[in-house]
């Protein structure tokens, strides 16, 4: 079972009852992740629906060519270095628009709907290069940017993404 709540100096506590025999687990040290990624459109099914994309900078996906009024999901993958990440380890997405779901060398480690989109992946790393991905859905909202539809919204991963190592 996990848990969280804040401490006060504002990082976030995840509590692991069963890897971590019920100690709380702050996830303070902060390693920023400084890579590109490719992004894929997928379909309804979940599956590519054309050519990836490479991205060097994260930013609002509506600023991108064609992507201007898209509503669905975009697949952002990128290859990151585990090595020596041994003990607790969460992946922290930073912000997002709207809807995500981690995946750590092809397996979920599950969906965030709101923030805080961080997820605890200690049982699904392997020391080495891990493969990240994350599927980001945003609603139909994003198409309605007037004052009286919720007004402007962002879309897609917007980061900082950053692995949070655990400090006892």
């Amino acid at each position: 079972m996990v848990s969280r709540r804040k401490a006060k100096d504002g990082e976030w506590i995840i509590i692991h009852n069963r890897s971590l025999d019920a100690a709380a687990v702050a996830f303070q040290y902060r390693e920023d992740f400084k890579t590109e990624w490719d992004v894929t459109e997928l379909d309804d099914r979940g599956l590519k629906a054309g050519p990836a994309v490479h991205v060097k900078k994260l930013e609002d996906w509506k600023r991108w060519k064609n992507r201007s009024d898209f509503s669905g999901t975009l697949r952002y993958r990128a290859s990151v270095d585990l090595a020596g990440s041994n003990g607790a380890l969460a992946l922290d997405a930073g912000r997002v628009g709207e809807i995500a779901e981690l995946f750590v060398d092809g397996r979920s480690a599950g969906v965030r709907l709101a923030p805080p989109y961080v997820w605890d992946i200690t049982t699904l790393i392997r020391p080495g290069r891990a493969t990240i991905e994350i599927d980001v859905t945003n609603t139909a909202r994003s198409r309605w940017s007037d004052p009286f539809s919720h007004g402007e919204t962002e879309s897609g991963l917007l980061g900082p993404v950053s692995l949070r190592k655990a400090t006892r």
